[in-house]
């Protein structure tokens, strides 16, 4: 009787040492700069042939360009479930005063069949490939480059800060490091888990599944395993804060004290940590009494208030002061 328990004891140990081992690195990405407003467009086109599937109307990547290289490029990257629509305003309101804008599509993002099987395939290597090559061709359509993401990408475009020496000014919205949950210490174990049992969909809405209120071209339910990933990311992101300094030039991290879906003290870890490094950051954070939620770009949001957000990121994108 003993050998089969102990037989039983070691697969236990050894299944369970497996689930918890923390995850691997995430591969590094490089930007390779275009050398002009041609080739950059040239290689922009590349990119949308990416969108050459069924995709929900209004969610192709887009560029609002001005036909020249302009001061600024700005690159904005749109949050999970989402797709380049969650942009769209803030975007025409950058081209208006003269930027060239990039919008592009998240790998797996914005498909006609929202109820799609696809997100959970997303992996952390795909985002920061797209990213590195979004911002080289940023460089061609200005003299300055301005990333700019939310919750997944707001890491990305802190992964972006931290490693692409093109990006000029990043600005980090309510970034997806890790849930709100208490203790602390769930959510690691939550990411770990997440990356190695089998993926689960669930809905953002239990009561309303596939009748989600808001925008109608996000997903109505996220993938475990993509969650992980961008978890996965938000670590590689956080490791890569404590051994040197960001490369790029300006530093924002806007979170809102209202948020439910992510940790705020994990993006103050993060200013804490480039601080450290000899970086300037700018934090800013949304007051209770704002009502602001963690999607605080897209107009068609459940409790969006684009009208006291948009001024804020708006200046802080231009490197203007902001509205008080």
């Amino acid at each position: 009787m003993r050998r089969p328990l102990i037989a039983v004891l070691l697969l236990v140990t050894v299944a369970t040492v497996w689930l918890l081992m923390p995850p691997p690195a995430v591969q590094q990405a490089a930007a390779r700069d275009a050398s002009s407003y041609e080739e950059a467009f040239a290689r922009w086109q590349g990119l949308r042939a990416a969108d050459a599937l069924a995709l929900t109307p209004g969610c192709e990547s887009r560029a609002l360009l001005q036909g020249a290289r302009a001061p600024r490029a700005v690159l904005l990257l749109h949050g999970i479930t989402n797709c380049p629509l969650q942009f769209a305003a803030l975007a025409e309101s950058l081209h208006a005063t003269g930027d060239n804008v990039l919008v592009p599509r998240l790998p797996r993002h914005g498909l006609a069949d929202r109820m799609t099987v696809e997100l959970a395939s997303l992996r952390a290597e795909e985002v920061a490939g797209l990213v590195a090559e979004c911002v080289g061709v940023a460089r061609g359509f200005g003299d300055t480059v301005v990333v700019v993401g939310l919750s997944l990408t707001g890491v990305a475009t802190a992964w972006a800060a931290d490693n692409l020496a093109d990006v000029d000014r990043a600005i980090v919205i309510a970034p997806a490091f890790a849930p709100p949950w208490r203790p602390a210490w769930l959510a690691p174990l939550a990411t770990r888990l997440s990356l190695r049992l089998p993926n689960v969909f669930v809905w953002w809405d239990d009561a309303k599944e596939e009748r989600l209120e808001g925008p109608r071209q996000c997903y109505p339910r996220f993938s475990t395993r993509a969650m992980g990933e961008g978890y996965r990311f938000g670590g590689q992101v956080m490791v890569d804060a404590t051994r040197g300094a960001p490369r790029a030039r300006s530093l924002w991290i806007f979170t809102t004290a209202d948020d439910r879906a992510v940790d705020n003290v994990r993006a103050a870890t993060l200013a804490r940590h480039w601080r450290n490094a000899g970086a300037t950051v700018n934090e800013y954070q949304f007051a209770a009494g704002d009502s602001i939620v963690h999607d605080m770009i897209d107009p068609a949001q459940v409790g969006a208030r684009v009208a006291r957000v948009y001024p804020v990121l708006l200046a802080a994108i231009r490197g203007a002061p902001l509205p008080r």
